[in-house]
């Protein structure tokens, strides 16, 4: 026999070695997929932000947002427009078609936005994508042992200084919020009395304290071929410091800060105050980076503060000094857990976390879709009643689902619940054609032809009648993947219509070329052996359970079975 098939059935090493190829490829494939709870979503929405400090809301209606939309009502692809104005602060919402090409429409707005004049006082509008993923993975609560505010203001300390700083350091985390605790400040309290009897005006004073708190860089000096950067270092450090500062001079008298007026050190006003267990607390938001892995970067975040386990650490019995077991600079050990730097003074609680809601999603869908598979082959042995032909179907389930990954990777497509529920769809359509072509070569037995050539025959018999309806179904769900206008539904469901269309393609392929090279290569193995015909007994127990007439019916139900004439006869 010619042709690609009876070539594959007679190189069964061959085959071999291209389906290992395959299923390496899937493996390490499936090991680099990054894990989402639902695909990448982008929105055609832009925000345009503009503050307008010391402005009430109807002043920058109609200062900002009055010109800003009458500016940006041009914009191409604009559906609707719409805008919030609030004290100091405009927002003003674009929406676009969704086939907009949203990288033409910033350049579009900036360019609006570069020839537009507004007041003095206002700051440049900032375009803002709308992206969920810019939400936080996860947010960590920081709570002081003790409820006064100096405990509050260590416990934002230690956030920002051991906490935040340690986070930054973690592959994939862009940022860490601090927010909430109390900030410790400086307060300048003028008399009115002294300012009117000296003449001396407040802004006088305020910019005396700017110009005496300053570290900038005073140029660089030149020495041969080396080069000096001088810097201007004058930061002020104590309060002392700031009182101590000469703001004028009547009749050769040094007026200072101190004679104005009296300089405390206290604490910012809040503007936010987090709160756990009914207790005030610090809050930590981490942020991913755009391309990292979700679920990675949140398990590198839980090991750097709580350790490998992931668990809190049990306060020590034995207090220890401030300072004990650090590190260089007051930050713990890369080998000891931020919990374990902080516990004396701080508990560290992981409020929420992105990545456990999607793993265990990610986990339920990966047990269904493996619990598909197992029932699959148990229903073909149940029908089939031989271990090799069964496992030849289970061998091929395995191969389709390894080898949907390695497309899946080349597309970009992440790991989500759209992309397994598309798998798990996909097994059971995987066994069809497995099914198809195991049936044709049992018919071409039952005729008489030898094993190998009736596994060469049989799948040609069939090979344009599983192709034409392999191909069918695809064309039901690939053109879900150009899709551009059907919004979040067309963006969510082509990674489903991706997975779908690449296991089928590969249940195709292997069910052309796999099965007859592993029926031909199990003939030849079996060849010139007596097979023994043995009647299977388990199935009596159907007979016991719902009576001797439904045994009777299951047998003549089994033998009347061309797949079960492939093995017995």
């Amino acid at each position: 026999m010619k042709g690609p098939l009876a070539a594959a059935a007679r190189r069964p090493v061959a085959v071999l070695m291209v389906v290992t190829a395959v299923f390496v490829f899937g493996f390490v494939s499936l090991g680099r997929l990054d894990l989402a709870l639902l695909p990448d979503l982008s929105y055609p929405t832009l925000t345009v932000r503009t503050e307008f400090p010391g402005a009430g809301p109807r002043d920058v209606d109609k200062r900002i947002t009055d010109p800003l939309e009458k500016r940006l009502a041009t914009t191409n692809g604009l559906v609707s427009i719409s805008s919030v104005s609030r004290s100091d602060l405009s927002d003003i919402t674009l929406e676009f078609r969704w086939d907009t090409n949203m990288t033409d429409v910033r350049s579009e707005i900036d360019a609006k936005l570069d020839g537009l004049t507004l007041p003095d006082d206002a700051k440049r509008p900032l375009v803002l994508p709308y992206d969920p993923s810019l939400d936080p993975i996860l947010r960590i609560a920081v709570s002081a042992k003790g409820r006064a505010e100096a405990d509050l203001a260590l416990a934002r300390k230690l956030a920002e200084e051991e906490i935040e700083k340690e986070l930054k350091k973690l592959p994939g985390v862009a940022a860490a919020r601090i927010r909430g605790g109390r900030e410790r400040e400086v307060a300048v309290h003028l008399n009115e009395n002294a300012l009117r009897r000296t003449g001396i005006r407040i802004s006088q004073v305020a910019e005396l304290v700017g110009n005496a708190n300053r570290n900038e860089a005073a140029g660089k000096i030149a020495e041969g071929s080396i080069e000096y950067i001088v810097r201007s270092v004058n930061e002020l450090r104590t309060t002392d410091e700031i009182a101590a500062l000469v703001v004028q001079r009547i009749d050769g008298v040094p007026i200072r800060v101190g004679d104005l007026g009296t300089v405390t050190e206290t604490f910012k006003e809040r503007e936010m105050a987090a709160y756990l267990d009914g207790e005030e607390a610090v809050l930590v938001e981490v942020f991913k980076k755009a391309d990292s892995n979700l679920v990675a970067v949140a398990k590198a975040v839980r090991e750097r503060l709580f350790g490998s386990g992931g668990q809190k650490v049990k306060p020590s019995s034995t207090p220890h000094r401030r300072g004990r077991r650090r590190g260089r600079r007051g930050v713990a050990p890369s080998d000891q857990s931020l919990q374990e730097s902080v516990q004396d003074w701080a508990n560290i609680r992981v409020l929420t976390d992105q990545s456990r809601f999607i793993q265990g999603a990610i986990d339920e869908v990966r047990d269904t879709a493996i619990l598909g598979g197992i029932f699959a082959v148990i229903v073909l042995y149940f029908f089939l009643q031989n271990g090799a032909t069964t496992l030849i179907a289970a061998v091929v389930i395995g191969i389709c689902v390894v080898a949907t990954f390695a497309p899946l990777f080349l597309a970009g497509v992440s790991l989500n619940i759209m992309s397994l529920g598309g798998l798990a769809l996909g097994i059971g359509m995987l066994v069809d054609n497995a099914i198809v072509v195991l049936e044709a070569a049992a018919r071409r037995r039952t005729e008489g032809q030898p094993p190998e050539e009736a596994a060469v025959s049989g799948v040609r018999d069939v090979a344009g009648a599983i192709t034409a309806s392999t191909l069918t179904s695809v064309c039901v769900f690939f053109p879900i993947v150009f899709v551009e206008q059907a919004g979040i539904a067309g963006q969510i469901f082509r990674d489903l219509a991706l997975t779908v269309v690449s296991a089928l393609l590969v249940s195709l392929l292997v069910a052309l070329f796999v099965i007859p090279t592993a029926l031909s290569t199990l003939a030849r193995a079996t060849a010139g052996a007596s097979r023994k015909k043995t009647r299977h007994r388990w199935f009596g127990m159907p007979g016991r359970l719902f009576g001797n007439r439904f045994a009777l019916a299951f047998a003549r139900m089994r033998k009347r079975s061309l797949l079960h004439k492939l093995w017995h006869g």
